[in-house]
């Protein structure tokens, strides 16, 4: 079987493991207790590996190496790989195992390596772990994709699966709501089942891991760029608070509060000196006009978070305040330091997971 690869910036073209036997290898033999380590058998993308600890013990492991995987794919190979180990120790390679990916390889008891720098080794007397390295060989067609910010109608998708985490979706019903094509939705299903953050049933499309998809989509989110517009306002923050839905209703003005603003409406669990404000982009300066706010450049009370549409959905009235998503209140409040992370936590817990 002949693949390409690129391995430490060389292209090579090769129908056998020598590179990641050679890797392994030499990772292992950097251990004190191990007194000697050689490839015994090497056909295809497996081979193994026969480990001589320095008081006479020997170990056989069993790896099998991959071009890419994801985590679905992995939990196939995983369950296939136990039921033909027999009690040898087994593990995989590739250029880049995630987070997601060693959680499978945690639950199924086996090990893994890759050329980013990423390892975990559990046999006998030895382990070895290693994690975090970030992925060297990451394509811009990947997972990340459907979080992008102008992909509106993939958000859409996602928000609208995030609104009720327990509802098993028929693909129709989903691109129906989400005002989307029946093809995207069935592109946005691969990548969510790819992840396991969601799987098919006989009922229909449901998320299994509604955590695992908001952290991976709070990651990408905050590494976007988001303008933010600091304001000063000299009223109280409750009084002004109050002005957004007065706002709405005399001049059509789209804004809500988010941030830990928003998100105490949800979980009171923290306090605040600083008011979030989602605005729609576009109603920005007219917010400022008839907010009565001043921008400034240090000292800000207000921070106006210009938005696009999808960010708008599923705003509530709560208490006569109007506020975001709790969707998007945990992705803004990932972005901020300090305590919002917690907040992120609390709303996640009280009115997303339920």
């Amino acid at each position: 079987m002949y693949f390409t690869r690129m391995v430490k910036g060389w292209k090579i073209v090769k129908n056998n493991c020598d590179n990641e036997i050679k890797f392994l290898v030499d990772k292992l033999l950097r251990i004190p207790v191990i007194e000697n380590c050689e490839c015994i058998s090497s056909e295809g993308n497996e081979f193994r590996l026969l480990i001589q600890y320095n008081y006479g013990t020997e170990k056989t492991i069993r790896v099998v190496v991959y071009e890419t995987v994801t985590p679905m794919t992995l939990k196939k190979a995983a369950i296939a790989m136990k039921e033909i180990a027999k009690g040898r120790y087994s593990m995989i390679m590739a250029p880049y195992i995630s987070e997601k990916s060693e959680q499978v390889c945690i639950e199924n008891g086996i090990g893994y390596a890759d050329f980013s720098g990423n390892i975990l080794l559990s046999v006998g007397t030895m382990y070895i772990s290693e994690k975090g390295n970030p992925n060297k060989y990451a394509k811009k067609k990947e997972t990340a994709n459907i979080f992008y910010a102008s992909s509106t109608k993939t958000l859409r998708i996602l928000r609208k699966m995030l609104e009720d985490t327990d509802r098993v979706w028929r693909i129709k019903d989903l691109a129906t709501e989400a005002g989307c094509s029946i093809g995207m939705v069935s592109r946005v299903k691969e990548r969510l089942c790819e992840q396991l953050w969601a799987e098919m049933t006989s009922e229909g499309l449901k998320l299994i891991d509604p955590r695992g998809l908001l952290d991976a989509w709070s990651q990408e989110y905050s590494r976007s760029t988001i303008k933010m517009v600091p304001c000063y306002t000299l009223e109280s923050l409750p009084k002004f608070e109050k002005r957004i839905k007065e706002l709405y209703d005399k001049h059509g003005i789209e804004s809500c509060l988010t941030g830990l603003a928003g998100g105490s409406r949800y979980a009171p669990v923290v306090r605040y000196n600083r008011v979030h404000v989602l605005v729609r982009n576009k109603d920005v300066e007219e917010f400022i006009t008839h907010s009565g706010c001043k921008r400034v450049e240090s000292g800000a009370n207000i921070m106006l978070v210009e938005a696009q549409a999808d960010q708008m959905n599923g705003i509530r009235n709560i208490n006569g305040d109007l506020v975001a998503s709790p969707v998007q209140i945990f992705l803004d409040c990932t972005k901020i330091k300090g305590r919002g992370a917690e907040m992120a936590e609390a709303v996640f817990e009280k009115e997303i997971r339920k």
